[in-house]
């Protein structure tokens, strides 16, 4: 009697434990499916299914793509934790490589302020911004990259770049206020034009007005913790 509740009692426990590995197995499965079917939308000029991206990770956002540069990403921003994503995956756990990000004390998530910043590393191959620099470095690249597309759940925003290159590694939010006032957005594009003026492409055809709202993709240079590299962009539409 005593044999068969020893086999009743191990059956119920590999049973439980089959059950738990099922479930983290569906969610290994599901995770990376939801950003793939994300990104193959993106790139393919379609909306992202937030609903499935939310159940992943409610501090996903918005997706970031820009087709021509190779870029599909998620964006995300953790309330009250600006660094957060600059070391943890989309998915929330802990990763060297980070995310692509947008910081809670500076930016909405809405992309309504003059000036959005959104972070992202340059080191994961074929992820985030490894193919930024490569991208708007050469001359005529600012027409030949194309829109860059925001998808919210809200709708979805395009923006054209008029500016990239090298610029120093300053908190750029942080420097220029907020970019609160017109009078330092002017400062840092001033700043901008100036600064390694032989390593950066610049417009100089774009007027901007009073009310343009601009997005600055901003990541690490390679071997060099004293540069960043930055793509500037306006909403158009």
């Amino acid at each position: 009697m005593r044999l068969k509740y020893q086999r009743l009692f191990v059956s119920l426990c590999l049973l439980v434990l089959a059950s738990l590995l099922c479930a983290c197995a569906g969610k290994t499965v599901n995770g990376p499916s939801a950003l793939d079917a994300a990104r193959d939308a993106a790139l393919g000029g379609h909306a992202p299914d937030f609903a499935a991206l939310r159940k992943l990770n409610p501090d996903i956002v918005a997706w970031l793509s820009a087709p021509n540069a190779g870029i599909s990403e998620p964006v995300l921003q953790r309330a009250g934790d600006d660094t957060y994503y600059a070391s943890h995956a989309p998915d929330g756990t802990q990763n060297a490589g980070g995310s692509v990000y947008s910081q809670s004390a500076y930016n909405a998530v809405d992309f309504t302020d003059p000036v959005t910043v959104l972070y992202g590393s340059e080191a994961t191959p074929g992820r985030q911004f490894s193919s930024l620099q490569r991208t708007f470095s050469e001359d005529g690249s600012l027409s030949r990259a194309g829109d860059i597309l925001v998808y919210t759940p809200d709708g979805t925003l395009k923006y054209r770049a008029f500016a990239a290159g090298l610029f120093n590694s300053s908190h750029l939010l942080h420097d220029y206020h907020g970019f609160r006032n017109l009078e330092e957005r002017e400062a840092f594009l001033s700043a901008f034009r100036k600064y390694h003026a032989m390593s950066r492409q610049f417009d100089e055809t774009v007027t901007l007005s009073d009310s343009d709202q601009l997005l600055i993709l901003s990541t690490h240079v390679p071997q060099n913790e004293d540069l960043r590299f930055l793509v500037v962009a306006r909403l158009v539409a």
